[in-house]
């Protein structure tokens, strides 16, 4: 087992992983901390736990989408593409919505 150390928003962050997974978890890691900069940007009094909920959603979402561009017979185009503009104004929604808690 190996601990892989990952810096998001300034805090550290000691994660145990699978031998051969430390560079894996490594671009998480920095992906998370990407996201976290980015929402931080926008949102500078946000808390550390609502930032962590928002990176985790949006990477969620990303993953997600991904997933259905990845493989077509997931869902057909035309549901594909509403799911992603349903998706796109729920997380406005969100973001707004904590714009006005700040």
């Amino acid at each position: 087992m190996a601990v892989v150390p990952i810096i998001i928003d300034g805090q550290k962050y000691n994660l145990s992983c699978d031998a051969g997974q430390e560079e894996r978890l490594a671009a998480i890691g920095r992906a998370m901390d990407k996201k976290a900069a980015s929402i931080r940007r926008a949102f500078p009094q946000i808390s550390d736990n609502l930032l962590l909920v928002m990176v985790g959603v949006l990477l969620a979402e990303e993953a997600y989408l991904a997933k259905v561009d990845a493989n077509p017979d997931y869902e057909d185009v035309a549901l594909k593409e509403n799911r992603y503009e349903e998706s796109l104004n729920r997380i406005l929604e969100k973001i707004e919505n904590l714009a006005k808690l700040v």
